[in-house]
C-alpha cells in the first residue's frame, strides 16, 4: 500500500491489520459504524485473537506505542488524521506505508488521540513477542530510600544487606523510619550502619503503626530527586533493579514506578494493581508462576498502570510536590498506595510497572495479617474510605480490558460484549 493508494481510496478510514493477521470483516464494519457516530475519535485500537489466547490491545498505553508496536494490535484511523501525518513527514505519493511508517505514526499519537474498543477484528495463529532488555540509565539520580520498620531483626538485616551488597547503584541514601523498636539487636544494627555508611540514617518515634505517616516523615528527611519506598521485608534478586526503576522516569509525565515482586516460592506477589477489582483494588496475576506472561505478553514488558504497590515504589519529587502528602487519616495501614496512585493518575501523572526490577517480598511478615477485631475493623473502615473518596466500585481501570471478569487472580473472559464502548487512558 502506498500514500497514493490511501489518498485516492473512497473510504474515510485507514485500517492497519498486519500481513500475518486474518481480518474479521464483519467486526471491522461494526467498528466503522461506531466511528460514524463518534466524531471525536481519531484512532481506535481493537483486539485480536491467537490460537492460545485472547489478545487485548495495548494501544491505550503510551509505553506500548513507543516501545512495542507489535503488541498494540490492529487499529483504525480516520484518513484525514493519517494524511496529516503523511504531510508532516513529507512522504511522496509513491512512498510505501511500511511497518516502520506505521510504527512512527503510532509512536507520535498522544493519549487524547487514542481510544480502545474491546472488539476482536483479526486473528493470528501465533505471535512471537520480541525480548526486551533493561533500560540503561543516562545518569544515576540521587534516590532517597525510605524504609518503615519496627524490631524485625531478621527482615531488616536482610533488606539492608540487599541494598548495600546486592544493589548496583551508588547514588542513594537510606532513611529508616521506626515507630518504636525496643529490640537491642535492631538498635545495634542501626548504629553499626550509621557508623560505617555515610548515607544511612534512622529516626525513632514511639507510636502506633501508621504507614502513611511514616512515609511522610521519611520524605521530609529526604534530599533525593526521587523517593524509593521500600518495605522492611524486601530481598534483592538482581543488582540492576534500581537503575531500571529510575530509568523508567524518562517516559513522558511519569511520576511513579513500581517493580515486579515475588514470593519466596517464586510465585507473583505484585505485577501491578487493578483499581476496581472486588469493588476496591487488587493485584492481578496474584500467585501465578514467576514466568507467567499473561495475554498479549502483558507481563513481559514495561507498561503503564494506574496503580502499583507501595512495598517497592519510586516517586519523583515533582510528583510528590504536586500530589502532596500521603493520607494519614483515611489510610493509616491499608490502601494508602492505591489512594496515592489514583491521586497521581487524576493529576495526569503516569505510573509505570517494570518486570526488569524483580525482588522478593516476604509480604506482611513483620506485622502479620489483620486478624484481631481492631485490625479487621480498621481494614473495613479503610475500604469504605477508598470507595467513598475514589468510587472504586465504579472505577474503570484503563489497563483492564472490559472483556475480562472483574475478579482478582487469573483473567477470565466474559461472553462477547453486545455493545463495546470506546475507552481512553485518562478516564
Amino acid at each position: 500500500m502506498t500514500v497514493d493508494t490511501i489518498t485516492n481510496a473512497p473510504s474515510q478510514y485507514v485500517w492497519s491489520i498486519g500481513d500475518r493477521f486474518t481480518p474479521l470483516v464483519e467486526a471491522m464494519c461494526r467498528v466503522e459504524n461506531i466511528l460514524e457516530s463518534r466524531s471525536e475519535l481519531d484512532v481506535v485500537f481493537c483486539d485480536y485473537s491467537t490460537n492460545a489466547e485472547y489478545g487485548h490491545s495495548a494501544g491505550l498505553d503510551l509505553i506500548a506505542r513507543l516501545e512495542r508496536v507489535e503488541t498494540c494490535g490492529p487499529f483504525i484511523a480516520r484518513k484525514e488524521k493519517f494524511l496529516e501525518f503523511i504531510t508532516k513527514h513529507k512522504l511522496s505519493t509513491n512512498s510505501e506505508i511500511s511497518p516502520v511508517v506505521i510504527s512512527k505514526f503510532i509512536a507520535e499519537l498522544s493519549d487524547d488521540e487514542v481510544a480502545h474498543l474491546a472488539l476482536q477484528v483479526a486473528h493470528i495463529d501465533q505471535i512471537d513477542y520480541p525480548v526486551e532488555k533493561p533500560l540503561k540509565p543516562t545518569n544515576l539520580p540521587f534516590v532517597s530510600i525510605i524504609i518503615p520498620n519496627r524490631n524485625s531483626i531478621d527482615l531488616i538485616t536482610e533488606t539492608l544487606a540487599s541494598l548495600y551488597q546486592k544493589t548496583d547503584y551508588s547514588s542513594f541514601e537510606v532513611i529508616i523510619i521506626d515507630n518504636g523498636t525496643n529490640d537491642q539487636k535492631v538498635l545495634n544494627l542501626y548504629n553499626s550502619y550509621k557508623d560505617r555508611e555515610e548515607n544511612f540514617s534512622f529516626y525513632i518515634n514511639h507510636e502506633p503503626f501508621n504507614f502513611s505517616r511514616m512515609i511522610n516523615r521519611g520524605i521530609r528527611q529526604a534530599t533525593g530527586d526521587f523517593f524509593l519506598l521500600l518495605n522492611n521485608d524486601i530481598e534483592v534478586i538482581r543488582p540492576h533493579w534500581l537503575k531500571e526503576m529510575t530509568a523508567c522516569f524518562r517516559y513522558e509525565d511519569t511520576g511513579i514506578v513500581g517493580a515486579k515482586l515475588l514470593y519466596p516460592n517464586d510465585t507473583i506477589q505484585h505485577a501491578g494493581v487493578i483499581v476496581g477489582l472486588n469493588n476496591f483494588a487488587s493485584h492481578w496475576f496474584y500467585k501465578e508462576q514467576r514466568d507467567t506472561r499473561g495475554p498479549n505478553n502483558c507481563l513481559g514488558y514495561r507498561r503503564s498502570m494506574v496503580c502499583v504497590t507501595g512495598a517497592v515504589m519510586a516517586i519523583s519529587r515533582a510528583c510528590y510536590e504536586a500530589i502532596g502528602a500521603w493520607d494519614e487519616g483515611n489510610f493509616a495501614v491499608a490502601y494508602n498506595d492505591v489512594d496515592y496512585c489514583i491521586r497521581a493518575y487524576n493529576k495526569g501523572f503516569r505510573c509505570i510497572w517494570t518486570p526488569y526490577a524483580e525482588l522478593y517480598h516476604h509480604e506482611s511478615a513483620s506485622r502479620g495479617k489483620a486478624r484481631s477485631f481492631r485490625s479487621r475493623w480498621r481494614l473495613h473502615q479503610e475500604k469504605k474510605n477508598l470507595k467513598r473518596i475514589h468510587g472504586t466500585h465504579k472505577f474503570k481501570d484503563p489497563v483492564f480490558s472490559p472483556r475480562f471478569k472483574k475478579k482478582p487472580g487469573k483473567l477470565t473472559l466474559k461472553k462477547e460484549l453486545k455493545a463495546p464502548r470506546p475507552r481512553r487512558w485518562w478516564c
